[in-house]
């Protein structure tokens, strides 16, 4: 995936994609069963949201390595050449999956940041949220924990995606978190860097995950 960025989520075909086609009233798939639609009525957006969540499954259930383009054509009812009109190649597909899992995971703890009160309040519920995030379902319908488990274990060996995911969840968590500590200390409400009050919470946060 050398030289390629990520799209917007609105491009991804994942959560942007997926309020465009509910606003249509369009049936979103809530398991694998579900993604082997009709092709008369295919779309587009309705293809990649398929190959998306068979890739996701496919990924959470072989690993990287092991995950198999050929199956992930299968399950979601596409050739295989369908899958590179969307994605570059099989990285490109992975980090799209992450992508959308960071996105959904991230969405309500952004919300929780936004909210007025007390900043002990505030942050409490960021972490119980973002704990209960890690065992609730995310794109694919398996638990978050298990993407970032699948996702360190791509890493590892693959130096693009361990860059490009931390730039994920910089974006989705890290960046809204120094933004919350900036508005609090500009308020007086707490004193200190935001960047390292951001560090900070966000091992506090996986420390009792762990």
């Amino acid at each position: 995936m050398r030289g390629k960025h990520l799209p917007n989520n609105e491009k991804v075909g994942g959560i942007g994609a997926m309020n465009s086609l509910a606003s249509r009233g369009a049936v979103l798939p809530t398991s694998p069963h579900q993604l082997k639609v009709h092709r008369t009525s295919d779309t587009g957006d309705a293809r990649r949201l398929r190959i998306l969540y068979a890739a996701s499954n496919e990924f959470l259930t072989k690993g990287f390595e092991a995950a198999n383009l050929d199956d992930v054509a299968l399950s979601a009812g596409v050739g295989k050449a369908t899958i590179y009109k969307y994605f570059h190649d099989k990285s490109d597909l992975f980090m799209h999956c992450v992508l959308d899992a960071v996105t959904q995971a991230a969405a309500p703890l952004r919300q929780v940041l936004d909210a007025d009160g007390p900043i002990e309040d505030i942050l409490r519920q960021f972490a119980a949220l973002h704990i209960c995030r890690m065992i609730q379902p995310v794109f694919g319908g398996r638990p978050f924990y298990e993407m970032a488990r699948t996702l360190v274990g791509a890493s590892i060996s693959h130096a693009d995606l361990a860059r490009q995911s931390k730039s994920v969840f910089r974006q989705n968590l890290g960046v809204p978190l120094v933004e919350f500590f900036k508005a609090k200390i500009a308020r007086g409400e707490v004193r200190g860097d935001a960047g390292f009050l951001e560090q900070f919470s966000i091992i506090l946060v996986h420390s009792r995950t762990i």
